[in-house]
């Protein structure tokens, strides 16, 4: 009993430093959050699709590692986006730039693996790069270190739109209907 008491005394004296840092918490917990549950949402068809069907290039990684490296980069960016907010305000035109590349970041999982429409995707990817980049850019003018924490994620999304690019072009047959058809080469 005497450690139960000792444990929520502890407690207790934490929660003002979570309540000072609820901030930082929801700056990376909100976009980590809502990249796992899309990241889940498209499980079904990444198991049933994704990895069965489509043909992969030599430089693709295991699908596995893709949801790690998104964890990470979800606590980056949310630390980034934590440094702008804080110094120029959570409703500041950087910050409004931050929250546009997030939803077409949240957009191409659904667009690539549930509607299995990899040319659409392309074209959202290609519009997130130039949205990570200005974000990157906005984040840099207001704070340095931000900015640099962006580069990562710019990095990876170049890297993931190179990828993209490859499951179109590579697999036309296992794309929706509906999908924007690569050029014949």
């Amino acid at each position: 009993m005497v450690q139960i008491g000792a444990a929520v005394q502890s407690a207790l004296q934490a929660l003002p430093r979570v309540v000072r840092n609820g901030p930082l918490m929801l700056s990376i917990g909100v976009p980590l959050a809502l990249g796992q549950v899309v990241g889940l949402a498209s499980l079904p068809a990444v198991f049933g699709w994704y990895i069965p069907k489509l043909r992969k290039p030599s430089w693709a990684p295991p699908a596995p590692i893709f949801g790690q490296t998104w964890a990470v980069l979800y606590g980056v960016m949310g630390t980034a986006s934590y440094l702008v907010g804080k110094q120029v305000g959570w409703k500041s035109y950087p910050m409004g730039v931050y929250a546009a590349q997030l939803l077409l970041n949240l957009a191409w999982q659904p667009l690539f693996f549930m509607l299995k429409r990899p040319g659409v995707a392309q074209v959202e990817n290609a519009a997130l790069f130039g949205a990570v980049a200005y974000t990157t850019v906005e984040f840099w003018k207001v704070n340095v270190t931000a900015g640099k924490l962006m580069l990562p994620y710019l990095a990876f999304v170049a890297y993931a739109n190179a990828l993209n690019y490859r499951f179109w072009q590579d697999n036309p047959e296992e794309s929706s209907p509906h999908d924007i058809k690569p050029k014949a080469a």
